[in-house]
């Protein structure tokens, strides 16, 4: 029986082990790498095309976003208009009776002292009957306004010519004389009234 016995030095046999299996590794290696690069160049590649459809989808979506920018600031207008539409409203509402208060007393001026009016009352209009239903702020006009006159005039026909100048200033849509009565002041015999005017 033979038996091989291997004289060769440990470290010789280690080197020669070695170069026995660096080309093995070797190879190994290089097929990592060019697998790695491949998977590189065609990640590139999809992210090269899926710029370029991200490219011609932002070109395409341009004229969209003008728009939807032009309708943001058209809007943006329209809420500012309307808000300063409803403060102006608002103010409105709110001066009409000092308005009306002074056209009322302007006129009563005209008539040269004959009428003297002692006080006013604003009240609101009945509120719908025979069914009707209820105005809302939604869908109806605000209820309308009523304006109560109290004062003398020294006769009737001072009386009437004034009830006659307040329908012709065409501002309220009534002018109705509710009561009228003698009564004696200081001055002397004088008719006192209540004058209602809607509008």
């Amino acid at each position: 029986m033979k038996s091989n016995i291997n004289i060769l030095p440990l470290q010789f046999r280690k080197k020669l082990l070695v170069r026995q299996i660096m080309p093995c590794w070797a190879c190994v290696w290089l097929g990592v790498v060019v697998l790695a690069a491949t998977v590189c160049w065609q990640a590139e590649a999809s992210l090269e095309d899926a710029e370029a459809a991200f490219a011609i989808v932002d070109d395409r979506a341009a004229p969209l976003r003008q728009i939807v920018q032009h309708n943001q600031k058209a809007t943006e207008k329209l809420q500012v208009a309307d808000q300063r539409q409803l403060l102006v409203d608002c103010l409105k509402a709110a001066d009409r009776p000092l308005q009306l208060v002074g056209l009322i007393s302007s006129t009563a001026n005209t008539n040269d002292g004959s009428i003297q009016i002692q006080s006013f009352q604003l009240t609101q209009g009945e509120e719908p009957t025979n069914g009707a239903s209820v105005p809302t702020a939604e869908n109806d006009t605000p209820r309308r306004m009523k304006l109560g006159l109290q004062g003398y005039a020294i006769d009737d026909l001072a009386l009437s010519r004034f009830v006659s100048q307040l329908r012709a200033t065409g501002v309220f849509e009534s002018v109705e004389l509710q009561t009228s009565s003698n009564v004696q002041l200081a001055a002397g015999n004088a008719r006192q009234y209540v004058v209602e005017c809607q509008y």
